[in-house]
């Protein structure tokens, strides 16, 4: 198994909610196993997918984009691929809800200082944002570097407050350009690999 699609589901058993794994060959779409898991976290999916790694020979662990996945995927040595469909349902989420608070501020609304956006631009960033995490371009970690630049200075709530839209933009920027690779794997792949396709979700 080259390419092992892993998630998490959750479902109520006499009122008590339990956490199903479900592992997946995702060149050939056969269902490999099922698991009771404690949870989502590293300690928890660790074993399990170390596991089935060693015993089928993975090289590509291919999930959503929760950051447990990540840490296991470089720890049991094996690359790392992020859903696509996952990311478009989370980047759209974030886009609309962002967009929305912009469209309620005022026109001139000010930035947080060293801030170079106005409400108007951060909407036209959005969307920028969006096209990119869609059509993934060779460049497409640049032009997100690029965009973060405007974003960079936006401050980090601070105790019991909420972040505001500009820290939720840069956060979102980063988390994006630093994940790239994991974002466009399926493309190497089938660079690599076209007899063995990875529609990447």
């Amino acid at each position: 198994v080259r390419v092992l699609s892993a998630d998490a589901t959750y479902v109520q058993c006499k009122g008590t909610e339990i956490t199903i794994g479900v592992a997946v060959d995702a060149l050939a779409g056969d269902v490999l196993d099922v698991e009771l898991l404690d949870s989502e976290s590293v300690d928890a999916l660790r074993p399990w997918l170390a596991q089935l790694a060693e015993a089928l020979g993975v090289e590509v662990l291919l999930t959503d984009d929760l950051d447990s996945y990540k840490s296991i995927a470089d720890a049991v040595g094996v690359e790392h691929a992020i859903c696509r469909h996952h990311v478009n349902q989370n980047v759209a989420k974030l886009v609309a809800d962002l967009g929305e608070q912009a469209l309620r501020m005022a026109p001139n609304a000010a930035a947080p200082p060293g801030v170079e956006s106005t409400p108007q631009q951060l909407l036209d960033d959005l969307e920028h944002m969006q096209l990119l995490m869609a059509l993934r371009p060779p460049d497409g970690a640049a032009q997100l570097g690029r965009l973060l630049k405007r974003y960079q200075t936006a401050p980090f709530p601070g105790k019991a407050e909420k972040a505001t839209l500009w820290c939720r933009m840069r956060l979102a920027l980063t988390r994006y350009q630093n994940n790239w690779n994991r974002l466009t794997f399926d493309q190497r792949w089938n660079r690599q690999h076209p007899e063995a396709h990875l529609d990447g979700t």
